[in-house]
């Protein structure tokens, strides 16, 4: 519960100080990219952003969570390399790679833990998860166990259009991208 309220605290920290740094027209737009908070934003720049595409961008999903996980992997593993005594006494990779989540985690709770975050973080936990443990055999089989795993908390979100669209843009990724 502690934890929680704190998570909100530092979300209406970083929420006050980007409307006080910023224009008001660009601080609705950070405030979304940043902390997921869209309220803000003009209906006149929703519209804009709707007709040029690019709403979904304002979301935190997967392309935030992947990007953050990309980053602080290899800030971590930067640091870990620079101990001898780690690696010498553990794969810093895979240490690295654990040590990500809970960054994602705590940047998901940031985000308000909206479906599209907790479905990134989610599908980000069982590939990182699969790839410490040695268990990564197949991107579709861990792709399709963290759907499984999303559809054991809610079975009726694979009615939504979102766990659709996400999953299979994932999968789409994941087949296509050998190809080209």
């Amino acid at each position: 519960q502690i934890f929680f309220y704190q998570i909100e605290r530092w979300r209406a920290l970083i929420a006050r100080y980007i409307e006080n740094t910023l224009s008001e027209r660009d601080a609705s737009l950070y405030k979304a990219l940043i902390i997921g908070d869209r309220s803000s934003i003009a209906p006149e720049v929703t519209e804009i952003l709707k007709r040029a595409g690019i709403m979904h961008l304002w979301a935190i999903s997967g392309l935030h969570l992947g990007l953050l996980s990309i980053i602080s992997f290899l800030i971590i593993y930067w640091l870990l390399r620079r101990s001898e005594r780690l690696i010498l006494s553990c794969n810093v990779k895979k240490a690295s790679l654990a040590l990500t989540l809970p960054l994602l985690l705590f940047y998901a709770l940031l985000a308000g833990f909206q479906p599209p975050a907790a479905r990134a973080f989610i599908m980000t936990s069982f590939m990182v998860g699969a790839l410490s443990w040695d268990r990564f055999h197949s991107t579709i089989v861990t792709l399709s166990g963290a759907a499984l795993f999303i559809l054991l908390l809610d079975p009726m979100v694979i009615e939504s259009p979102s766990f659709q669209l996400s999953f299979a843009a994932v999968a789409a990724i994941i087949l296509g991208a050998p190809k080209l």
